[in-house]
């Protein structure tokens, strides 16, 4: 069984109170801290002092060395639904018919259509997207909660116990969702290399506009001269390195840049580190 601790500092804890708090959870084997994102001090008296819940985790982030750290309530709904949806909607808009380039699963029979037997729709991505939405709606109840009486409550606990168990299932179900993404997502590599070629050089507009300016052109007259180029390659179909050619004798080593593979910047880092981390995430 795994055991997190949540506490509602706005009741007048220090910064020091919580560190203590933490450090002796982290030792009593606890997985998780969280901490209420609240300003305002209740229920009861409403003058304690309190602190702000992202500056008071980067401290704890610094004081402590394994316990997992996170804020309560307002972060259910954007900080993991939210970034899953960003994925999910990306997934469906590269599933599309016109891209193509990737699809949930290499099982052809998922998300079969009805009408339509060329189409396999996204479902597990329109899952994720449908609880991020639903989760976002459910934060106007839990700001209605904070409403808070002279002395007992009335209402806002009762609708925190309506509300807070729907938000909760509905980040485990996004949660449960991507993690199935992860490990049938399918690439057609293929397919992404025909659209890259489809482009003509476009992609390759931002390279172009560094190298003239390294070339000793104003970024403003490089800009301007990419620009016109991307136009050309729109109306004649030609590939952007070929029109750059015919416009400028700047010294670049265009044949360098003509080939986008060349042109990731650190995206392979950034990737090596992500699956560094999953992979220690994994051993745990």
């Amino acid at each position: 069984m795994r055991f997190a601790l949540m506490t509602e500092p706005q009741m007048g804890l220090t910064y020091a109170d919580q560190l203590a708090v933490v450090r002796r959870a982290e030792a009593a084997g606890f997985e998780t801290f969280f901490r209420s994102d609240h300003y305002e001090s209740f229920p009861g008296e409403t003058d304690q002092p309190t602190t702000d819940a992202w500056a008071v985790l980067a401290g704890l982030a610094r004081d402590t060395s394994r316990i997992g750290l996170g804020v309560l309530v307002s972060p259910v709904t954007f900080r993991t639904p939210g970034s899953l949806a960003k994925m999910a909607q990306d997934v469906i808009l590269l599933a599309q018919s016109e891209v193509s380039e990737l699809s949930e699963s290499g099982d052809s029979t998922r998300g079969g259509s009805s009408t339509m037997p060329q189409k396999n729709n996204p479902i597990i991505s329109e899952l994720i997207i449908t609880a991020a939405r639903t989760n976002a709606s459910l934060l106007a109840s839990m700001h209605q909660a904070q409403v808070q009486e002279h002395e007992r409550g009335t209402h806002g606990w009762q609708m925190e116990w309506l509300v807070l168990p729907q938000m909760f299932t509905l980040t485990a179900a996004a949660l449960n969702k991507a993690l199935f993404l992860s490990q049938n997502l399918a690439v057609d590599e293929v397919r992404m290399h025909q659209n890259v070629t489809v482009s003509n050089g476009l992609m390759l507009a931002e390279a172009v506009s560094y190298a003239l300016v390294k070339a000793s052109m104003s970024r403003a007259s490089a800009n301007q001269l990419v620009k016109e180029a991307c136009q050309v390659v729109a109306q004649e179909g030609r590939h952007l390195i070929d029109v750059m050619k015919e416009k400028t004798d700047a010294p670049v080593d265009w044949d360098a840049i003509r080939e986008e593979s060349s042109y990731l910047g650190s995206a392979n880092t950034f990737i090596d580190r992500v699956l560094q981390a999953a992979l220690e995430k994994q051993n745990e």
